[in-house]
């Protein structure tokens, strides 16, 4: 009896820890968790509660980018530059991920609304073809901040991203008919997120896409932010 009781105990503690852990993300894919901390700074009410303090932090931000940075946190106290990196590199492959995969669910709240009309296009012409598309990306060489700005509520950072990535276009038999996923091409482009600053919402979504470049095969199509469709 006594040794029934003991198991019962250490059973019910197995099952706090595990519900402790895993409970509260029932539902809730690892990716778009991890976005949800990294490339969003937390709560409205966090960020509004943390505004004094970011503001008068935000000048320790320098380099080309720095007056830009400090405009943003100090109209959004919730902005960490780090956290926002962590977050604009797990964007970076999962948009051209969804992009080749035609995903337009997944794509959609990464998206500013223009970009998002423009990438929905571009899939459905593919699909119209019977073309589909792979891109596996071997590494993110770099992604550096190169400008940032504030235009009253509205923050905008650009990121140049470098990247090696693999990518081929398939027709419905599934012959290549453009690209090569045993060639690794060199991509190198600046995309443009931007944010509505002491929102509830911290999500930073794609407002335009730069090719640095010659055109590759699998990156993300070809968006400048000052030139997006209407």
């Amino acid at each position: 009896m006594t040794e029934l009781m003991i198991y019962a105990a250490i059973a019910f503690a197995v099952c706090a820890m595990l519900y402790a852990v895993l409970g509260k993300q029932v539902g809730e894919s690892p990716d778009k968790k991890f976005l949800d901390d990294a490339f969003g700074e937390g709560s409205g009410q966090d960020q509004n509660a943390a505004a004094d303090e970011q503001a008068q932090t935000a000048a320790i931000y320098g380099g080309p980018a720095g007056a830009g940075l400090t405009e943003i946190a100090k109209g959004d106290g919730g902005f960490n530059e780090a956290q926002f990196m962590d977050g604009a590199k797990a964007a970076y492959s999962m948009i051209l991920e969804y992009y080749a995969d035609g995903n337009t669910d997944e794509l959609r709240p990464l998206l500013t609304l223009e970009v998002y009309d423009a990438y929905a296009a571009g899939i459905s012409d593919r699909e119209a073809q019977g073309f589909t598309q792979t891109t596996d990306m071997a590494r993110l060489i770099s992604a550096d901040i190169v400008a940032a700005s504030r235009d009253g509520n509205i923050g905008r950072i650009d990121i140049r991203y470098v990247a090696e990535l693999a990518s081929a276009l398939m027709d419905a038999d599934g012959t290549i008919v453009e690209g090569d996923l045993d060639i690794l091409s060199q991509v190198d482009e600046v995309w443009s997120f931007e944010r509505e600053l002491g929102q509830d919402d911290p999500s930073w979504k794609l407002a335009g896409v730069e090719e640095q470049g010659e055109d590759t095969l699998g990156s993300a199509p070809d968006i400048p932010a000052n030139k997006r469709p209407s």
